[in-house]
């Protein structure tokens, strides 16, 4: 990055800039330190960002100081105005609902062993956990695995690819644990998005359900 003293005052620049600025002159590809200095133009870095909140406020490129005889660019923090809060809170919300979609397809755990919770697995789930409450009510016991009417055992692949047998009380279970899974994490979601203000650190797994 390059600035170039103009009437005295550092401003941001380039080698662009330069080339177009002085036409007149030919400049090799690379131009040496010395050569740009002749035209006041001078490369800079930028110092370590300080500590700021992204929600309630704004980062911006400070002025221009010299340290050891290199050029250094600040920075300054302000308050965010009440536009600028707005926006950054309806940003804060699409991520955290990026965030919440994200987590709503992750496998879940349900009797120690992870399954896959794609929009299909979810449905196929929610499908099996109604057929189960039927048989639950038509008197389905505990053990029998033949609940569903068929000739093998009812059973779930999990995401291990190892076969769970379930019987209607366990399919019934799996599917209330499916569903308190997605209403836990719309939840958390909307509490994230309801605070004031948004926590910065909103994807970590502290905010959401394990």
């Amino acid at each position: 990055m390059y600035l170039r003293l103009i009437d005295g005052v550092p401003t941001p620049y380039s080698l662009t800039a330069l080339r177009r600025d002085e036409a007149q002159t030919s400049f090799p590809r690379q131009i040496s330190a010395a050569s740009l200095a002749e035209f006041d133009v001078h490369p800079y870095t930028r110092a370590d960002e300080p500590d700021y909140n992204p929600a309630t406020q704004v980062l911006v490129p400070g002025s221009f100081t010299q340290e050891s005889g290199a050029w250094v660019q600040g920075w300054t923090v302000r308050s965010m105005t009440s536009e600028e809060q707005a926006q950054a809170t309806e940003n804060l919300r699409a991520q955290i609902n990026a965030e919440r979609d994200r987590r709503m397809v992750e496998p879940f755990t349900f009797a120690g062993k992870p399954f896959d919770f794609s929009q299909e697995s979810k449905t196929r789930i929610s499908g099996a956990g109604t057929l189960a409450g039927f048989s639950l009510a038509a008197g389905a016991q505990a053990g029998d695995y033949l609940w569903h009417g068929g000739d093998e055992p009812f059973a779930w692949i999990a995401d291990d690819n190892s076969v769970m047998q379930m019987d209607a009380q366990t399919v019934f279970a799996f599917g209330q644990a499916a569903a308190a899974r997605v209403s836990a994490i719309v939840f958390a979601a909307r509490t994230l998005k309801d605070a004031s203000p948004i926590p910065a650190d909103y994807a970590d797994d502290s905010h959401w359900p394990a």
